[in-house]
């Protein structure tokens, strides 16, 4: 990630700028963080904005966040107020990817993002690994609600492309 790595459990992070470009050679590529994992307590990723572009040459890759893994049984992630401005995906396509958070998975709280980067999941792909490309999620497992975000960034992907999911 352009700020963290990696974050666990019942932690937030607020308030941050990245204007680097950020790139993995494998998973997981975010502009603010790379990795979330969390099932205890609430954790929030409020009032960051990402203006780096933000390049992956697999999966998971988000303006914000690439992927978050939390609690199945109760919301133990919010994301609000955050921007992201960087374009996000790669040449090559990837899958998973969005302007705010790549793949979200459990019970998370996605409000008031704005994404206004280009989201590229084809790349040279085949179809059937290319999907799930979203202006504020990629794709999505659990209970994740999302409300009052806007997208007005471009988004590609051979199968599964959404202005505000994937």
């Amino acid at each position: 990630g352009g700020i963290v790595g990696q974050v666990k459990y019942n932690s937030s992070v607020l308030n941050n700028i990245n204007n680097g470009t950020v790139t993995s050679k494998s998973y997981g590529a975010g502009g603010i963080i790379a990795t979330l994992e969390t099932s205890e307590g609430l954790s929030k990723i409020s009032g960051n904005v990402n203006n780096g572009a933000v390049q992956g040459e697999q999966k998971w890759i988000g303006g914000i966040l690439a992927i978050c893994n939390t609690s199945q049984n109760v919301i133990s992630l919010e994301v609000s107020n955050n921007i992201n401005n960087g374009n996000v995906g790669t040449e090559k396509g990837a899958f998973r990817v969005a302007g705010i958070i790549g793949n979200c998975n459990g019970a998370t709280v996605v409000f008031n993002n704005i994404n206004r980067g280009n989201i590229d999941g084809y790349g040279n792909m085949t179809a059937a690994e290319s999907y799930g490309a979203g202006g504020i999620v990629g794709t999505k497992g659990g209970r994740v609600y999302i409300y009052n975000c806007f997208n007005s960034g471009n988004v590609k992907s051979k199968n599964f492309a959404g202005g505000i999911v994937g």
